[in-house]
């Protein structure tokens, strides 16, 4: 055939990419030890840190909401996929840098390096912004209202 085989072009797009849709990761966890291994390319950074070896807390069901999969990105940012709008706008909110991705929202699209569970960040007062009932005044009841 002229142009190859055309049953290339039913191929997953992450089949398509180098490596037979392969990237490598490594995740260095808190002890300092780190896990390499090659993942496929377009899986979650969540998903594929347990791949290697690292599994990641996640409380909120993958909603961006509870920073416990924040991972620090220490070698090629351009390996993941770009921050979505609710991404960045939650990590600007609790005073996050710029390297740091929620595990949860970023997909692995080439070689990267993160370093895992970042506690504290800069701010993690933001849980006793959202203590609601610290706020609220405690009267007592009617019958003992002194």
């Amino acid at each position: 055939m002229r142009f190859g085989d055309p049953r290339r072009l039913l191929r997953r797009p992450s089949e398509r990419r180098g490596r037979n849709g392969m990237a490598r990761l490594a995740v260095e966890a808190s002890t300092g030890e780190v896990s390499t291994g090659e993942v496929p390319v377009g899986v979650l950074l969540l998903r594929a840190s347990r791949r290697v070896g690292v599994p990641l807390e996640n409380l909120c069901a993958n909603r961006a909401l509870c920073m416990t999969c924040a991972v620090r990105v220490t070698d090629r940012p351009d390996g993941l996929s770009p921050a979505d709008e609710r991404e960045r706008r939650y990590l600007d909110w609790v005073g996050a840098p710029d390297e740091v991705r929620l595990a949860c929202q970023a997909s692995v699209v080439g070689d990267v390096s993160v370093r895992a569970n970042l506690i504290p960040i800069d701010r993690w007062d933001h849980d006793t912004d959202l203590m609601w009932w610290d706020d609220l005044q405690h009267d007592p009841p009617p019958g003992e209202r002194t």
